[in-house]
């Protein structure tokens, strides 16, 4: 590369500001702070503002600095595939997954037990931490992985209902308009429980932890995520990146304001995504200039664009993204990763041409400009409206796509449409079955979008590992999770202390012919009630069945005469049970 485009590039490079974000100071409050996002994908340059050129016939364009030169017309093609352009990797599912066949298994690769046990014990840790607050409470004992899969398992299954807004009272009313399921997994109070004391980290470090990193008391969780999403798939040669908003209205120090954005405010995640699967391979939470330290990164356009691509360099894959990334500095860079690019620009570059955005071109008409590893259209949809891409992968290709008509599309916007829309598709995926429920805590927001995106992935897991099934996202989803709550479900049908009436339907969907109580004996003379009469009776007895060691009251005992129970005491000690 030249000098003077060095320098070119290093002067665009600092021309980007960071945008400067108060950091939180205590465990669980938030400096409520409210920051305006420019990502837009509208021109930079109004009707006015566009310059009168006319075209000319020269061989070279200047761009408006003076200094960037572009041909007019494309050089030969060569046929031989660049070197950016040659897959290594075919994409498809790793070795480390291949053989997950079931929603669950799949699941599991990147919602993985590791992240479950981190979230089990950071709970205790909390629940722990409040006992004495909560000892005269039933609900309030430790949790465990088993009932941590079944919350999970609960949060997916009602985002299949789409309850997201319902109150929870009617879920877990089975009478009225209720769902089994909820009621024989977990009661509605110890749900509410878990949910406020879930927690992702140890709060008793956290203080310390946060004055270096603002997304600390989730840092953890969303890492290992990031990190089961590249070790499980190999993404296809086409990459779209671009930013989510995730609905949140609650306290937060790096709450954006995006008026685009149908939430308007939430937090911002940029999203790396397969163009063909919608695979998601990589996410960063924004949240502005973090303090002195190992997590404190540079927040410009090129320097995150170059952290989420970093799993698909010298990989030969092609990037797809909107004017806000797209410059000429980030083309450079991702050309020497062997990574090309495709991307609207904003017409503000001083790169450009003027010739480019020139007025009074004629509608459905296109301009190119080339040089040896950068192509541009400027393509004229309607009057006066200039659309204008970069492309490192259409290297001197001036072709007008026929297949559009009388619209006459340059190929390279035609390929910029057909993967454009990775991230939007991923983004309404996961608002279709939604996990999330209202909270004001940014760190639980945070963990249902990692459960929708983890869904999203395991279900493009499952694809991969069963080509030949037929099997829809939704019915994917309740497999999962029904998995997730058995057993949930089986532990509640053999708990003596519920509802007759909850252990039998739970013993009824754990597919158990009925509620087994351990086969323990009673302490000698010890009363207990029937576990057949109904509960408003209380009735207390002594005896028990000799065979499943169950309390049980004369009404529903049936008296047998010593040379039948014989036989019968010989049986039963012979058999497994």
């Amino acid at each position: 590369m030249e000098p003077d485009e060095c320098r070119r590039i290093q002067d665009l490079l600092q021309e980007v500001e960071e945008e400067e974000l108060v950091s939180s100071e205590d465990e669980d409050s938030e400096v409520d702070e409210v920051q305006f996002s420019d990502h837009n994908s509208e021109s930079e340059l109004s009707e006015e503002e566009m310059p009168v050129v006319e075209l000319h016939d020269g061989p070279t364009y200047k761009g408006r600095d003076n200094v960037t030169t572009w041909r007019k017309h494309q050089l030969p093609r060569n046929v031989r595939t660049r070197q950016q352009n040659i897959v290594i990797h075919l994409p498809g599912v790793r070795p480390i997954g291949q053989n997950s066949n079931t929603p669950k298994e799949c699941f599991s690769l990147i919602f993985d037990d590791t992240m479950i046990e981190t979230i089990v014990a950071s709970t205790n840790i909390k629940i722990a931490k409040h006992s004495e607050k909560n000892k005269n409470d039933r609900s309030t004992y430790l949790t465990s992985i088993t009932e941590m899969n079944a919350l999970f398992g609960l949060l997916i299954l009602s985002g299949l209902v789409k309850s997201g807004h319902q109150n929870l009272e009617d879920l877990w009313n089975v009478h009225q308009l209720g769902i089994d399921i909820f009621q024989t997994t977990m009661s509605l109070k110890r749900f509410k429980f878990l949910i406020r004391y879930m927690r992702f980290d140890d709060i008793n470090t956290r203080h310390a932890r946060r004055q270096e990193d603002k997304l600390a008391p989730i840092r953890e969780i969303f890492e290992r995520f990031n990190h089961n999403c590249k070790q499980v798939y190999t993404v296809s040669e086409y990459c779209t990146l671009d930013e989510q908003l995730v609905p949140f209205r609650g306290r937060c120090s790096f709450r954006m304001y995006i008026p685009s954005k149908p939430a308007k405010y939430g937090l911002k995640i940029f999203t790396l995504v397969d163009a063909r699967t919608w695979y998601i391979l990589k996410c960063e939470v924004y949240v502005g200039k973090q303090n002195d330290g190992s997590f404190k990164v540079s927040n410009t356009t090129v320097d995150v664009t170059m952290r989420l691509t970093e799993p698909i360099h010298r990989s030969g894959r092609n990037l797809t993204i909107d004017n806000w990334f797209t410059s000429f500095p980030l083309a450079e860079l991702l050309l020497q990763q062997n990574v090309t690019m495709v991307g609207t620009m904003k017409k503000n570059k001083k790169e450009l041409p003027p010739e480019l955005l020139a007025k009074g071109r004629p509608e459905k008409s296109s301009v190119f400009a080339y040089q040896n590893n950068k192509t541009v259209v400027s393509y004229v949809p309607k009057k006066n409206k200039n659309v204008v891409l970069l492309s490192t992968m259409h290297l001197e290709d001036g072709t007008i796509d026929e297949t559009t008509g009388e619209d006459s599309k340059p190929e390279i916007i035609t390929f910029y449409n057909m993967t454009k829309g990775g991230v939007d598709v991923v983004d309404k995926l996961c608002s279709t079955y939604s996990t999330a429920r209202k909270t004001n805590r940014w760190p639980l927001v945070l963990l249902f979008r990692i459960l929708d995106l983890a869904s999203v992935n395991s279900y493009v897991v499952f694809q991969g590992n069963n080509p030949q099934s037929k099997m829809n996202r939704k019915s994917f989803l309740q497999e999962l999770g029904f998995t997730l709550v058995a057993q949930q479900v089986q532990t509640r049908a053999t708990q003596m202390r519920l509802p007759k009436e909850i252990r039998q339907r739970a013993a009824k969907r754990a597919k158990m012919d009925n509620a087994i109580a351990p086969a323990v004996p009673p302490n000698p003379g010890q009363r207990s009630r029937c576990t057949v009469c109904p509960r408003k009776n209380d009735m207390k007895v002594k005896t028990t069945c000799f065979k499943c060691n169950k309390y049980m009251c004369n009404k529903h005992m049936k008296t047998v005469c010593e040379p039948c129970l014989a036989p019968a005491e010989n049986t039963s000690s012979d058999s497994d049970y």
